[in-house]
């Protein structure tokens, strides 16, 4: 902590990543200083990288979004960050969940990637399922058609004469 007139003033670093890390929240000062029972004066101060909560109030924000404490001072992106879409709450608390479960022990890791690789094999089966019963269908198609135009003989229109006959009938000439 750098010193100032009479009160430590924080490190600037620390106070400009703990700014990014509340802003990216995307909470309004108000609903941020409920969850710290702080007042919106105090969130700004933080907001504006000016000020650093105290140890008890940070706790207090950490237990009500459930991140640690250090997440705070972190400047490495979490997934949440590092993806460009915005989620919805439900959709961003799974990818919390599952990033926590990734993170915290390889065993987990290893069984959700054998889940996922499960899946897409799945998928990919169910695909080629697809394209065969289409190709099934269309071969079965063709063979109706062609059943039907030999079921009818010869189609009327068309230049070719009937076979004559052949037998002791026919006069030699």
């Amino acid at each position: 902590m750098e010193k100032g007139k009479g009160k430590e003033k924080p490190d600037p670093k620390l106070t400009d990543i703990f700014s990014r890390r509340l802003a990216s929240l995307n909470l309004k000062p108000k609903e941020l200083g409920k969850l710290m029972d702080i007042s919106s004066w105090a969130v700004s101060a933080y907001l504006n990288a000016s000020s650093l909560p105290r140890a008890d109030i940070l706790k207090k924000l950490s237990d009500n979004i459930g991140r640690p404490m250090d997440w705070f001072f972190s400047e490495s992106l979490d997934s949440q960050e590092m993806c460009p879409l915005k989620c919805s709450e439900k959709t961003r608390k799974l990818c919390e969940k599952v990033d926590r479960v990734i993170n915290s022990d390889g065993s987990y890791s290893t069984a959700l990637e054998a889940n996922i690789k499960s899946f897409d094999e799945a998928v990919t089966e169910k695909d080629e399922i697809k394209k065969l019963k289409t190709q099934m269908e269309n071969l079965t198609n063709e063979l109706n058609n062609f059943k039907k135009t030999q079921s009818k003989g010869p189609s009327s229109g068309t230049s070719e004469k009937p076979a004559r006959p052949t037998g002791s009938k026919e006069k030699v000439g």
